[in-house]
């Protein structure tokens, strides 16, 4: 960011413009990393919480700018994730197995029910991406259940209220697609950090 900066934004050698996502990102993945680092401590479920962080943060950026989710990424992390639950079921970022297959389970028919409604509602028009599907898959497995809920929640809403900004702001048509990879990583991470006390304070009755 700092280098950006200095350089006002272009290349110290050709003077091309450098895109502004790539200080952006790295301001993102620095503060993400000093949050993580604060919230867990040098531990193991720091470890595997930056795993998660990078893994996300790659498939919200390929989805933003090419408007898809490799399942050449998904598949391998949704088996990670089931080796994790197997070998380190009592860690704090990672759930018991019968959670991790609830999860898997919600994430999957979830994301899968909304790719099946928006096929019918725009008759087959590409509105809602199956990379979504087995993103949805990956989180559950990460997140199990119920932290799986929040983060469906919390991607649901910010995808919502950015919807709404970008439509009354001009910059999107209702027509043209915004993907939901991004808000989707983005629910994820907070459901991991802060899923089971939000779920907590809602099965309480918001007490």
């Amino acid at each position: 960011m700092l280098s950006y900066i200095s350089l006002k934004g272009r290349c110290r050698y050709c003077g091309e413009k450098i895109p502004l996502r790539l200080p952006l990102v790295e301001a993102a993945t620095a503060s993400a990393f000093a949050l993580l680092f604060a919230y867990f401590g040098l531990s193991l479920e720091l470890a595997i919480a930056l795993f998660y962080f990078c893994l996300l943060l790659v498939i919200a950026i390929i989805d933003l700018e090419k408007q898809i989710i490799l399942p050449v990424m998904i598949v391998p992390a949704i088996l990670l994730a089931i080796l994790f639950s197997l070998l380190l079921p009592h860690s704090s970022v990672i759930p018991q197995i019968k959670y991790t297959v609830i999860g898997g389970a919600i994430g999957l028919g979830t994301m899968l029910l909304v790719y099946v409604l928006a096929f019918i509602l725009y008759h087959g028009a590409n509105a809602f991406g199956f990379g979504d599907v087995y993103l949805g898959a990956l989180m559950g497995i990460m997140l199990g259940f119920p932290s799986v809920l929040v983060a469906i929640f919390l991607a649901v809403m910010a995808g919502g209220i950015t919807a709404i900004g970008l439509l009354a702001a001009g910059k999107k048509g209702r027509k043209q697609a915004i993907p939901f990879g991004p808000f989707l990583a983005l629910g994820t991470m907070l459901a991991l950090i802060w899923g089971n006390s939000i779920w907590g304070w809602y099965a309480r009755g918001f007490s």
